[in-house]
This record gives C-alpha cells, structure tokens and sequence, in this order.
C-alpha cells in the first residue's frame, strides 16, 4: 500500500550505476510501481524493467524470477517482503538468510504488535493507500 509517488526508495539510483558497470540489470518487482515514481522517474532512461506483480505471492514470483535469464542474485528494499525473498533466494541457490530467519522476525513482528495493541498503542502506518488498497 502506497501514497503514489510517495513510497519507501527502492535505491535505484544508487544501484543502477554499479549494476550497469558489471553489465547487469535490473528489474523491479512491485505490486504498484506508482509508489517508486519519485525515485524513477529520477533514473536515466531506460535503467531497469518493472514487472507489477504481487510481491507477496511467492510462487507468482518465482516464477517470474525463472524467467529472468542469468538471475544472480535478489536485493530487498522493505521488511514486508523478506519472508519471499529469503524463501526464493533459497530455492534458487543464491546468497541471502535462510527462510527461518525472516520467520523469526515476523513473528516477533506479530508479538510485538500483540503487546503493543493490549497496552492501547496503534502502530503507525508507514504509507496509506489513496485509493483504498
């Protein structure tokens, strides 16, 4: 969920440059790319693929990432989708934590959560959805 053209940087630019130099590139999977138009639309022409797609269905993703030649390796820009992530670079054989890890963190994501909401405390969200996503 995303206020368009507000979201959290996927760290584009700074990635770009160095992806570019090994002869690489990349490609962004989101749900709604409008939330990263701030942070593209700052980019060169034409430096990276954007595929939307519901990064928290990880067999869509993995097997859009199948269809990704040379895939060599996966860069994360939020907590929400470290379960995925750990999950895939595992089944593809690439570097990264291990699938119980991000496990561990959601989970004591969700206790903290719990605490928080019997002492009356309300998490604060990081975006909101305009159109009511």
């Amino acid at each position: 969920m995303c206020v368009p053209g507000r979201g959290g940087p996927f760290g584009g630019r700074l990635r770009h440059p160095g992806a570019r130099s090994l002869g690489e590139r990349l490609r962004l999977l989101a749900c709604d790319p409008s939330c990263y138009a701030h942070e593209l639309e700052r980019l060169p022409a034409d430096p990276l693929d954007v595929v939307v797609i519901d990064t928290f269905d990880t067999e869509a993703v993995h097997a859009e990432l199948g269809r990704t030649p040379a895939l060599n390796g996966l860069i994360g820009s939020t907590d929400t989708r470290m379960p995925v992530g750990a999950e895939l670079t595992a089944r593809f054989g690439l570097p990264g934590l291990g699938p119980a890890v991000p496990r561990r963190y959601v989970e004591a994501d969700a206790r903290a959560d719990g605490m928080s909401g019997r002492a009356g405390l309300r998490r604060t969200p990081f975006c909101l959805s305009l159109k009511g996503s």
